[in-house]
């Protein structure tokens, strides 16, 4: 068998063998196959914080995987001098002293992206807190796919602020494709 015939069966075996994995969901295969080969998966959160009363407050939540090939899930870190109304904290994978962990909703499929987007009450536990970073991590079973410290959290005469830090890498903004969920 010449070299050619052999790499034309291995690829129509690896096509074959994607559409099985995804339940004979032909278009999902080709997607998939295009996503793996053709692209990297790129990560973006964007937060934001509204005051609803005095002691209250929302931090939506919008997070978004490009070109995802796999299923995520989020955690969120937040300092422990905030305590969540509506969330319970949760033994996560990635664990740091004077943090407490929660789980963000579930990504869902967006033809080629994973979109989430999920909020949160807060409350200041005294009316004056330092700027420490909020942390998020996407992970893949047990394995952390993405870490970021890109937003800090403030409490000043009990006002919440939310600031986006410089990352360094300079990267421009990517393209919101999970329209139901911005900001």
């Amino acid at each position: 068998m010449s070299l050619i015939k052999k790499t034309f069966y291995s690829v129509i075996l690896i096509f074959i063998g994607i559409i099985i994995q995804n339940g004979f969901h032909v278009m999902e295969g080709i997607v998939d196959l295009e996503n793996r080969y053709f692209h990297e998966e790129e990560y973006d959160f964007v937060m934001k914080v509204l005051p609803v009363s005095s002691s209250n407050n929302i931090m939506r939540v919008r997070g978004q995987v490009l070109y995802s090939f796999g299923d995520h899930k989020a955690e969120l870190m937040i300092p422990k001098e905030y305590r969540v109304n509506n969330k319970t904290p949760q033994k996560g994978v990635l664990e740091r002293e004077g943090y407490y962990t929660y789980f963000l909703r579930s990504f869902v499929k967006k033809y080629r992206d994973l979109c989430s987007y999920d909020e949160l009450v807060i409350t200041p536990e005294s009316p004056d807190i330092s700027k420490q970073p909020v942390i998020v991590a996407v992970l893949s079973g047990n394995d952390i796919r993405y870490l970021s410290e890109t937003y800090s959290i403030e409490t000043k005469n009990k006002k919440v602020v939310l600031t986006k830090l410089d990352d360094g890498k300079g990267e421009k903004q990517k393209k919101n494709r999970c329209i139901e969920g911005s900001l």
